[in-house]
C-alpha cells in the first residue's frame, strides 16, 4: 500500500506528506507502517472538519510538536509525543497550508 505513496527523501530519510480523506484509524495504520521504515508521514484527512496525524521513525522530527503548529493553522490543537501526534481543526479550506508548514518544520528537524 505504501507504493502509491512518493516520500520526498531528506537527509536520507522518506518523508510523506499528503491528503489522504479515509477514517482516522486506517489514516494511522498507513502512517504507523510508514513509520515503521524509519520515515516520517505527516498525513490530514477531511470533511466536515480536518484530522492529523504525524508519526516519525526519526528520532529528530518532534510528532507532537509538528502536529500543534499544524493544528494551529487550521484553527484547532492537537499533541502527542516524540513518536506520534494527532489533532484536528475545522479548517477545511487551510488543508494545504498546514501541511505545507508540517513540511516545512520536518525538513528544518531533519536539516538540524
Amino acid at each position: 500500500e505504501l507504493e502509491r505513496f512518493a516520500p520526498e527523501v531528506i537527509n536520507n530519510v522518506p518523508v510523506v506528506s499528503c491528503r489522504i480523506d479515509l477514517p482516522t484509524a486506517e489514516v494511522l495504520r498507513i502512517a504507523n507502517s510508514f513509520a515503521e521504515t524509519g520515515g516520517v508521514a505527516l498525513i490530514a484527512s477531511a470533511d466536515s472538519s480536518v484530522r492529523v496525524v504525524l508519526v516519525s521513525g526519526n528520532q529528530k522530527v518532534n510528532a507532537g510538536t509538528v502536529v500543534s503548529e499544524v493544528c494551529g493553522v487550521l484553527g484547532g490543537r492537537g499533541g502527542g509525543n516524540q513518536k506520534q501526534a494527532q489533532g484536528g481543526g475545522p479548517g477545511t479550506d487551510r488543508v494545504e497550508a498546514a501541511l505545507s508548514l508540517g513540511m516545512e518544520r520536518i525538513r528544518a528537524a531533519l536539516d538540524a
